[in-house]
């Protein structure tokens, strides 16, 4: 591309440190969250804020009957309390998780990993989850297919039809199915 041939501008993609992501069971997850073992659910990792969209990811969970994990901190309290009104008993805010296995334990232990935000630049903690082989729904707003190109499936931050399309979607099957050698391929090739 013209970006990456100009002299003034270098491209530096973002990164995962592989070294800590390895060697983590979903145990740790599981052991401190146990209302959370051996059950699939959906997993938002992000600031809780409007950008984030978490309030139509809740939604959306919601009318699936599919409990929704939000780990993150609440930066914007009146959108929470918004969230909160849905009234859903299966969604579930856990705070910022700063242990960096626990959170990792986390990925490894969810059904899906969901980001429809208004914009993403990908998103370390959908490159994390794909890293872990979690299947990835992201807005297909702001680079994200660059990153993921064909292993995610990439949705309109403002259609909840979308959101809630790959639970039954033949093609988000088959992409979990190739999904591991992929995005792990294109980790170590671009971020180490």
């Amino acid at each position: 591309s013209n970006v990456t041939k100009n002299n003034f501008v270098k491209v530096v993609p973002n990164g995962l440190d592989l070294y800590e992501m390895t060697d983590v069971s979903k145990d740790l997850f599981e052991t401190e969250y146990p209302f959370l073992k051996n059950r699939k659910f959906v997993l938002n990792v992000a600031r809780v804020e409007r950008r984030k969209n978490q309030k139509l990811l809740v939604q959306a969970c919601k009318e699936l009957d599919m409990p929704v994990v939000v780990v993150g901190k609440i930066w914007d309290k009146k959108y929470y309390e918004e969230i909160l009104n849905i009234g859903y008993k299966e969604c579930y805010f856990l705070g910022p998780i700063y242990n960096q296995k626990l959170l990792f334990s986390a990925y490894k232990s969810c059904s899906v990993f969901a980001l429809p935000s208004t914009l993403e630049t990908p998103g370390i903690a959908a490159m994390e989850a794909a890293f872990y082989n979690v299947p990835i729904v992201i807005t297909r707003n702001g680079g994200t297919n660059l990153y993921f190109e064909d292993k995610a499936y990439y949705v309109d931050w403002r259609n909840m039809q979308e959101i809630k399309l790959p639970k039954n979607s033949v093609r988000f099957s088959l992409m979990k199915k190739n999904y591991t050698v992929s995005i792990k391929h294109s980790t170590v090739i671009h971020f180490s």
